[in-house]
């Protein structure tokens, strides 16, 4: 059983934080969510969320929202530091369970380069 990550997920909240790992990040799309990451020239890293209406009614999106959250949360060590990331969840996220968008988010982190494997 992991061990739960403590205190809160540094976040990123200003649209133009965004629009930049949008433009300027390396990104990979799986199956249930898309990843883009960026150095930021920061000692920590931080974690933007978008689940956008596509994804379901708003019970589903807060949902799916909230397991990202703790997915982040949990693995945030072995992502790369001084990094912001963009996870983008994807149609399919709505129907899957925890379990499965872990897996996908550290395959994708992998993928990309950004996973820090022990």
């Amino acid at each position: 059983m992991r061990e739960k990550a403590s205190g809160r997920l540094p976040t990123l909240k200003k649209r133009a934080d965004f629009s930049r790992v949008y433009a300027r990040g390396k990104y990979k799309a799986g199956r249930l969510l898309v990843l883009y990451g960026l150095p930021n020239g920061r000692a920590v890293s931080r974690f933007g969320l978008v689940v956008g209406r596509g994804v379901g009614s708003a019970v589903a999106r807060n949902r799916v929202r909230r397991r990202l959250r703790e997915i982040c949360r949990r693995h945030r060590h072995a992502f790369r530091e001084g990094y912001d990331y963009v996870v983008v969840a994807r149609q399919g996220a709505r129907d899957e369970d925890f379990r499965s968008l872990e897996a996908e988010l550290l395959r994708v982190g992998r993928s990309i380069g950004v996973i820090n494997d022990a």
